[in-house]
């Protein structure tokens, strides 16, 4: 199975399963820890878009990437759909979750991308935005 088929199968899900009514509205934590996590996934999308452009290889090393749905070399155009799906589909996901578990779900990803995006500077890839 792709990616594709997991975007589908996502779409497809969350369009049976949620009314447009049943969506809580969001509160300023909400939208500034949505922003928060946006922001560290715009950094880690420019960090794996940059070890794609260098065929995963700099400083005499090579390396690949860990997420199983990119696969270990992913190219550019896989790393920029994959980012582009993955983050609207986690605004969407935040947005159908009740109030009361939002902010749960996005300390879980805020911590989780700080790690990688700090694994990748650990590899080299630093701090970029390059799109």
């Amino acid at each position: 199975m792709n990616i594709k088929h997991y975007i589908i199968a996502l779409l497809i899900v969350l369009a049976i399963t949620t009314p447009a009514s049943a969506f809580d509205e969001w509160s300023e934590r909400d939208i500034a820890l949505e922003f928060t996590w946006v922001t560290i996934n715009l950094v880690d999308w420019s960090q794996t878009r940059w070890m794609a452009q260098h065929d995963w290889k700099w400083d005499k090393k090579c390396y690949h990437e860990n997420n199983p749905v990119l696969g270990k070399y992913p190219k550019v155009s896989e790393v920029d759909l994959y980012f582009a799906v993955g983050t609207l589909a986690h605004i969407g996901v935040t947005h159908i979750l009740p109030k009361e578990y939002r902010p749960y779900w996005q300390y879980v990803w805020i911590i989780g991308s700080s790690v990688t995006v700090m694994h990748n500077i650990r590899l080299g890839a630093g701090l970029r935005f390059e799109f």
